[in-house]
Formats: C-alpha cells, sequence, structure tokens
C-alpha cells in the first residue's frame, strides 16, 4: 500500500512581473507609503499590497491601487497630497496576464509607456507607437479622476480587445479629436465611463456606431452644446444604461431615442431639451429610472407613462409642465420617487 502525500506548493510571483512592478514604482512619488512592501528583499511580489496573483502560476492578475479621499468642503478638488503622484508609466501593461488595473483618483500628472520589444518611449501625447502596445487579457481599467492627466490619443487602448469595463471619469480628452472611432472597435466593452472628459468632438451627424457589446455609457458634464448625436440611438447592441445629463443639449427629444428597447436607466437631466414630452417613451417597457429634471419641456405629462410598468424613479422636477398628473401613473406599483416640483401641474 502507497501512503498519500499531500503538499502545498508555494508559488512566488514571477520575476518578471516582479521587476514590472519595480519599474512602475520608480517612476512615482509615495507620499502615504502604500508601496512600502514594494521591495526587492520582500522578493515575493504577490505579497505586495494591492497585487493580486494566480495562486497555480504565480503570474500578476490584478493591480488594486485606488487612492480614497475625503471631499473637500472649501475647493472643487479633493486633498490628493496622500495619492500616488508622478509620471503613470504603462509598461505597466506588459504584465501579460494582468486583467485588473484600478489607479482611480491618484493625482498622476501624465502617461508615457515604454515597451521593452520596441526599445522606445512613447508619449500617449499625441503619438503613440500603436504597434508597440499590444495587451490582450486587460478587461477592466480604471483611470478615473486622474484630473491632471490630458490624453491626445487613444489609439493605444484600441489594440486592447479583451477589454470589457473602461473608466477614465475626470480625465481630459479635449485634445483627442478620434475617441469614438478608437473605442468603438473595442469588440468586448461593456462599460464605458466618460464623464468630465470634455471631447471636443461629439459627432453629432454621424449616423451608426458599432459598439457590439456595450451596456452602459455614460458622458454625463462633457458640455455636448448640441442636439441629441444620432448614433447614440442607433447602437449595434441593446444597450440598457444611458447617462447624458449636464451636457447643454438642446431640441426636442427626436423619435429615434424609441429604439432603445433594452434602455433600464436613461438620464437626461440638466440639459436645455425643450417641446412636448413625448408619448411614445411610454413604450420603453423596461425603463426604471427616467430623469427628465431641469430642462425646459412643455405640455402634460404623458398619459403612456401609465405603462412602464417596470418604473422605479421618474423625475421630471424643474420643467414647463402643465395639467394634471395621469391617473394611470397610481398603477406603477413599483415605482417609488416621482419628482414633479417645479412645474405648473394641477
Amino acid at each position: 500500500m502507497f501512503s498519500s502525500i499531500s503538499c502545498t506548493m508555494n508559488v512566488q510571483c514571477n520575476e518578471k512581473d516582479m521587476n514590472t512592478l519595480l519599474k512602475f514604482k520608480q517612476e512615482l512619488t509615495d507620499p502615504s507609503g502604500i508601496l512600502s512592501s514594494w521591495f526587492t528583499q520582500h522578493y515575493d511580489c504577490c505579497e505586495w499590497f494591492g497585487v493580486h496573483c494566480d495562486n497555480i502560476t504565480g503570474r500578476v492578475i490584478e493591480l488594486n491601487l485606488p487612492c480614497h479621499t475625503i471631499p473637500s468642503t472649501y475647493t472643487e478638488r479633493d486633498d490628493k497630497s496622500n495619492c500616488l503622484t508622478g509620471e503613470l508609466d504603462l509598461s505597466l501593461l506588459d504584465l501579460e496576464f494582468l486583467t485588473y488595473l484600478n489607479l482611480r483618483n491618484n493625482d498622476f500628472k501624465g502617461i508615457h509607456h515604454y515597451n521593452h520589444k520596441c526599445n522606445e518611449m512613447s508619449s500617449v501625447t499625441p503619438h503613440p507607437n500603436d504597434e508597440c502596445v499590444k495587451f490582450s487579457n486587460l478587461s477592466h481599467l480604471d483611470l478615473s479622476y486622474n484630473e491632471d492627466i490630458v490624453i491626445g490619443n487613444l489609439h493605444w487602448i484600441s489594440n486592447i480587445s479583451s477589454l470589457e469595463y473602461l473608466n477614465l471619469n475626470g480625465i481630459n480628452l479635449h485634445k483627442e479629436t478620434d475617441w469614438l472611432p478608437s473605442l468603438a472597435i473595442l469588440p468586448s466593452l461593456v462599460e464605458l465611463h466618460l464623464d468630465s472628459c470634455r471631447p471636443q468632438n461629439i459627432y453629432p451627424l454621424l449616423q451608426y456606431v458599432n459598439f457590439t457589446s456595450l451596456r452602459v455609457l455614460s458622458l454625463s458634464e462633457n458640455g455636448i452644446g448640441s442636439k441629441l448625436p444620432i448614433w447614440l440611438f442607433n447602437l449595434s447592441c441593446d444597450i440598457s444604461y444611458i447617462d447624458l445629463s449636464k451636457n447643454n443639449i438642446f431640441g426636442q427629444l427626436p423619435t429615434i431615442v424609441s429604439n432603445l428597447r433594452s434602455i433600464k436607466f436613461l438620464d437626461l437631466s440638466y440639459n436645455i431639451l425643450d417641446g412636448p414630452i413625448p408619448n411614445w417613451l411610454g413604450k420603453l417597457g423596461h425603463l426604471q429610472e427616467l430623469y427628465l429634471s431641469d430642462n425646459t419641456f412643455t405640455g402634460p405629462i404623458p398619459p403612456s407613462f401609465g405603462n412602464l410598468s417596470s418604473l422605479i424613479e421618474l423625475d421630471l422636477n424643474d420643467n414647463n409642465l402643465n395639467g394634471s398628473l395621469p391617473s394611470n401613473l397610481g398603477k406603477l406599483i413599483n415605482l417609488k420617487s416621482l419628482g414633479v416640483a417645479s412645474n405648473s401641474l394641477t
């Protein structure tokens, strides 16, 4: 008889991955010492703060280093004196098994990419060498609220074909004129967050965009200042979440909005939309949250809203609506919040 012997393998960090992380650290200033465990004597980088490795291979698969700040009472920006700062070196993405990267709310001042395979430095503003930027496994990328970063070219992101979640909220994109084509070719992208990015071109006349997998699109606080772009409602996917609030969008709601058959969340608040609220909005049967407040809509509340059986929140505050509340709104058994203040309703 053979006796069974069990053993536990202590898989340690891959040396190549460790060197990539150390190079990333060298570019940074770390005022609060959150990377104090990142040093060569502590040779297992899988135990470093913010690093998560695959239990079997020892390869780095996640890097989670957001900065936690307390909102400032006196200034528009949070105090980031404790956050990572310096140049963000995208050679970090040479971690070939990295799937999750979160550097949210730090204080990075710029981005550059060094690729040892190409043996050259490339600034992502304005012309990185796209052939040197090839990533295959990253699915989650969050660089949001690093407010000092200005990105003039997003072509490097186009090569991350596995990307499912992208959050660039608060990143300045005003120099990037081709942001939409660069992102629309990402075949796996499910969530796209570009709040407060100030892109110069919103492509108001573009008819179609081939977002094949997109479900969540957030473009609030970008000062769009045009009519609703047509492409938003001709997306080649069943999008469920759209936020276009605080954008100075004007004009009437076009009929093409009714194409959003799967929409659950629609926020068009704090714009300059006018005219009557169209009756066909009541055909969007999956709607759970509808925000139309702080516009200049006129006329009555459409009685078809009583057909929105999934509706949980309806905000029509601060418009120029008149007439009376449709009686069939009382049939909406899921409705938790109804806002109709600052109108001329009877």
